[in-house]
C-alpha cells in the first residue's frame, strides 16, 4: 500500500517502535527510509562509512534546520532524494541484519559520535568549493566530514 507523504507523516506520529533521545518518536517507516537512505549513500562502503553517515543524518536532525528538512526524520532523509527514495530500493538481508544491531543505538545516542558532530559530508570524487569556511571533522576512507 503507497500512502502520500502527508499520510505517511501522520502515520509517524501516530505510530512509534524507538523513541529518541530528543523524545521525538521514529516509527517503523521512518527507520526504513533511514536504513534505506544510509545504504543508499554509502553503497557497499564499510560498516564504519555507514555510521558515520548515520551521524550525520542523527545530526542533522538534532539541528532542526529547514536546510535540512526540518525536524522529521523522513523530511531529513528525503531532502536529498528530492522527497522520493528511488524506486525499488532493496537493502540486502546482511545489509539489514547488519544496520539492525547498531542503528537504534546511534540513533538513541548510546554511541559516541565519532564524526564530532558533522553535518556535511564529501565524497572523494565530488567538486567544488561548497566546504570552504567549514571544519573538516573527520576523514572516513577518503570521505571528509565537516561541521559549520
Amino acid at each position: 500500500m503507497h500512502f502520500p507523504l502527508p499520510c505517511l507523516l501522520l502515520l509517524c506520529l501516530c505510530y512509534s517502535a524507538v523513541e529518541c533521545k530528543s523524545k521525538r518518536m521514529v516509527d517503523m517507516s521512518d527507520n526504513e527510509i533511514l536504513r534505506k537512505t544510509i545504504f543508499l549513500w554509502t553503497a557497499g562502503q564499510k560498516s564504519t562509512v555507514e555510521k558515520a553517515i548515520a551521524f550525520v543524518l542523527r545530526n542533522r536532525f538534532k539541528a532542526n534546520r529547514e536546510e535540512f528538512g526540518g525536524k522529521n526524520v523522513v523530511d531529513v532523509c528525503l531532502q536529498y532524494w528530492e522527497n522520493a527514495l528511488p524506486e525499488h530500493t532493496e537493502l540486502p538481508e546482511h545489509v539489514e541484519m547488519e544496520m539492525n544491531k547498531w542503528l537504534p543505538r546511534l540513533w538513541n545516542g548510546r554511541m559516541h559520535d565519532f564524526t564530532k558532530g558533522a553535518l556535511y559530508f564529501k565524497f572523494p570524487d565530488e567538486s567544488g568549493d561548497w566546504t570552504d569556511g567549514m571544519e573538516k571533522t573527520v576523514e572516513i576512507n577518503k570521505i571528509e566530514f565537516f561541521k559549520d
